[in-house]
């Protein structure tokens, strides 16, 4: 059976994407959690998180030219898109932009290919040697708000970056050795109660203080909520042949 494609509609009286004459797509889950509804209105269409197919029967339809902007995807082998599916899209003058999870993946991966990457959780793969699924993968809920079960290991590394900000004892060898635990743990078992365990009792009430703050290490939600207020798809140059060239600085 195919997954259900659309999950809601975004729009505003005013639409900026309108003067470029191109639609603008979000395919988005558990990044969105949180985020208001008028910021979600830049966009033109909002999807499920992205899949294996999703771009194909896009670029069959005849209302192309469309701007792609990638923040979820799903990752399970038969469901995942791959690389060469993208390619075909910025083959046919198609941008597309990736954000805050598996977009920000395929932005790194596809960068030589055109793909635009936007964010802090880009830049933080870009530098890594070696880019993994499993920086950026988290166990939701597959249906809106795609209310995330896991934490991902991006997210666990700022979480403790911030506390170890705290006046907490948190040193650095610390949160190293809780990252290496927990990549050794299968996904369902990255939750912020097995986080917790893996430090000392006491240091509990610093990292508590900083889970309820969201804003401060939900790196995925913040880099969406960034991309949404800036649109950089709009401040591009778009050519002719609906490809559009530069690249954003964030």
């Amino acid at each position: 059976m195919e997954r259900l494609i659309e999950t809601g509609t975004a729009s505003s009286p005013v639409n900026e994407n309108r003067m470029t004459g191109a639609c603008c797509e979000l395919f988005a889950g558990p990044s969105m959690l949180g985020l208001p509804a008028s910021l979600l209105e830049c966009f033109d269409r909002i999807s499920e998180p992205i899949g294996v197919g999703d771009l194909d029967r896009r670029l069959k339809q005849p209302k192309a030219p469309r701007i792609i902007c990638i923040a979820d995807g799903y990752l399970e082998p038969g469901f995942a898109i791959q690389n060469d599916e993208i390619k075909r899209a910025l083959s046919a003058g198609w941008p597309v932009w990736g954000i805050g999870s598996v977009g920000a993946l395929k932005a790194v991966e596809l960068a030589a290919e055109g793909m635009q990457g936007f964010g802090l959780v880009y830049r933080m793969l870009r530098r890594l040697r070696a880019v993994s699924a499993d920086d950026v993968a988290v166990l939701h809920y597959p249906f809106p708000p795609y209310e995330p079960e896991t934490l991902a290991l991006l997210e666990i590394y700022m979480l403790l970056r911030v506390a170890r900000k705290t006046k907490s004892s948190l040193t650095d060898i610390d949160v190293r050795s809780v990252l290496e635990a927990l990549q050794e743990k299968p996904l369902h078992d990255r939750t912020y109660e097995v986080v917790r365990e893996c430090i000392p009792k006491y240091l509990w009430k610093y990292l508590d203080y900083v889970y309820d703050t969201p804003k401060e290490w939900r790196i995925k939600r913040q880099d969406l909520w960034s991309f949404c207020q800036r649109k950089p798809w709009l401040i591009q140059n778009i050519e002719p042949n609906n490809s559009i060239h530069g690249r954003a600085n964030d």
